[in-house]
């Protein structure tokens, strides 16, 4: 026997079903604007570094370095968009336990107030100092650093020397709400057999966005420490002969 169906009133509920729409990548800026700053100038100077090696490994560091550069340039992080996270909130800072620290070392046969002085008046760090453009001094303690960045662009910041210890010592660290924080000191003692003197030379950074920030520079720590020893070589080359040898063999600056 066959069975009808009810017919459907006017006024019944009637529901459709939609497809659930893929979920879209926010592409909003999540990054704030000085942890942006320190990815272009980590990403750009990871890719130069991978780029040179010229290897698979330098391959891969490269694509990291431009993946990074990426962040800088458009503010928006895959990873902190996953997890939820956006530095560019207010109170997103750093952490001060969060540092990525550099160091180089080098005997240099001068005595120590020689290059004490020399490293001394901040004028003269951009003959040796690769990342430096120029430096403005603006009293006998603070100076305006410029520094070069990839793509042209440049970054200035203010220092001031916070311990100055004449022929032994001197200690820097950047000025409250600069782009890039960091402290910094290099030493002068004199090394045994009279072989001249021994130097010490430390960075350290403190990277936006906590935890986060300081696993991003860590990323490339060892390809700045890298530049950061040949800068320090170049420095032990311009004290020693009076002038610093460029890859072709032809002198850059002299003394």
């Amino acid at each position: 026997m066959a069975t009808t169906m009810p017919p459907l009133s006017a006024n019944a509920p009637t529901t459709t079903k939609s497809l659930p729409r893929p979920k879209q990548a926010s592409q909003s800026t999540n990054v704030n604007s000085t942890e942006r700053v320190v990815s272009v100038l980590g990403g750009g100077a990871l890719a130069l570094y991978g780029l040179r090696k010229g290897d698979f490994g330098g391959i891969a560091l490269a694509l990291l370095g431009g993946a990074v550069l990426q962040r800088g340039v458009t503010g928006h992080c895959q990873v902190y968009a996953s997890l939820g996270v956006s530095t560019a909130e207010p109170g997103a800072s750093a952490s001060a336990s969060n540092t990525v620290d550099m160091r180089a070392t080098a005997t240099i046969r001068k005595p120590a107030a020689e290059l004490y002085s020399t490293w001394r008046d901040a004028q003269n760090l951009p003959r040796f100092i690769s990342f430096l453009e120029g430096v403005e001094v603006l009293s006998d303690t603070r100076a305006r650093w410029t520094l070069n960045a990839p793509l042209g662009q440049e970054i200035a910041f203010e220092a001031r020397i916070v311990e100055d210890v004449e022929g032994q010592r001197i200690a820097w660290r950047s000025e409250e709400g600069a782009m890039i924080a960091h402290t910094g000191e290099i030493s002068f003692r004199s090394a045994p057999a009279d072989r001249g003197t021994e130097v010490d030379l430390r960075l350290h950074f403190m990277p936006p966005g906590g935890r986060a920030g300081a696993a991003l520079l860590s990323l490339f720590d060892g390809a700045a420490e890298v530049k950061l020893r040949a800068d320090l070589k170049r420095f032990k080359q311009l004290m020693e002969t009076g002038e610093i040898a460029t890859t072709d063999g032809q002198s850059s600056a002299r003394a």
